[in-house]
């Protein structure tokens, strides 16, 4: 044994690595319950995918889609009691739904335009 080494560490990570096995085959396994394919580690977009910076892609974006605080306008209107102030558009909205991941959104996008992928609009009224 080695100096420094607690003596159940083998055992602890045996354990773990056990632990993630099982867990990625039950995934596997639910994804092709789905009839979804694994996406192979030597395809390019795999490899893509590992290699891009995505916490400096983030970081950049993400300031992009933040609340911001709105001043807003002052409408300035007449009515019979005399003149009216009112501020329209301040404040900072949480209306909408909640932000999806960046990584998810600029995946999508750098996908859409590689592949050339348009969205086609059957009926333009729907």
């Amino acid at each position: 044994m080695t100096m420094g080494r607690r003596p159940g560490i083998h055992a602890d990570l045996v354990r773990i690595e056990a632990d993630i096995q099982k867990a990625t085959r039950k995934h596997n396994e639910f994804l092709k319950e789905l009839g979804k394919r694994l996406l192979p580690m030597a395809d390019p977009l795999a490899v893509l995918a590992t290699r891009l910076p995505w916490r400096q892609i983030e970081a950049a974006v993400s300031v992009k889609f933040e609340h911001h605080h709105r001043t807003g306008e002052i409408l300035k209107a007449q009515d019979m009691f005399g003149s009216t102030e009112t501020v329209i558009g301040a404040g900072r909205s949480n209306a909408g739904r909640p932000k999806l991941p960046i990584r998810l959104m600029a995946s999508l996008l750098y996908l859409k335009h590689s592949f050339n992928l348009r969205k086609t609009v059957k009926n333009p009224l729907f």
